[in-house]
């Protein structure tokens, strides 16, 4: 006979009773048949994706990986171009930064990529594999926690948009910004 899963567990039973740095790598998403805390371990890696069908919840376990992931102690930012952020707006006093546009997102990607290497240098000067293993000095002087990067939507940021010579010939200003557009997107196809 199968196990049931809970229907919902509330926010509040995921995430710890106070502020919790040591707890950096545990992204709670939800409890299994018995009760107990499942979710996301950092330490096993850095990346998660979060699929289904329209209305399937998508975004709801994505605004759940940012609460948990504030309340460890991370940075977090919200790339949402497609509704600037609107399903995030819950967490707009903490989180570090939102970004709305196609345009903007491929900026803030190209930080993150230059930050990463900068992180990647502060470990070679240490010796160290790992932030976590960095003495908590050269933590706090270097600016170095854990960075979570939410993207809502992210077939907009990589799907092109369709461009004609005939619509530089109907609408200049459209086809222009659809070519920087796309141009941006590239960024997001490393």
């Amino acid at each position: 006979k199968p196990i049931a899963l809970p229907v919902m567990v509330p926010m509040r039973e995921l995430l710890p009773e106070t502020y919790s740095p040591h707890e950096w790598p545990n992204i709670f998403i939800g409890k299994d048949p018995e009760g107990t805390k499942q979710g996301i371990n950092l330490k096993f890696g850095p990346h998660a994706l979060v699929v289904g069908p329209t209305g399937a919840g998508k975004t709801i376990v994505l605004r759940m990986i940012a609460v948990r992931a504030l309340a460890c102690g991370h940075d977090v930012i919200v790339i949402d171009p497609m509704k600037a952020g609107v399903d995030f707006a819950s967490i707009e006093p903490w989180r570090t930064m939102r970004v709305t546009n196609i345009i903007d997102a491929a900026k803030t990607m190209k930080k993150f990529y230059r930050e990463v290497e900068r992180r990647k240098a502060v470990l070679v000067e240490h010796g160290r594999g790992f932030w976590a293993d960095l003495p908590q000095e050269v933590r706090d002087r270097e600016n170095i926690r854990p960075l979570t990067v939410i993207i809502d939507e992210f077939t907009s940021l990589v799907l092109p948009e369709e461009v004609s010579k005939r619509m530089a010939k109907i609408d200049p200003d459209e086809f222009e910004r659809a070519e920087e557009t796309n141009d941006a997107k590239e960024t997001f196809k490393i």
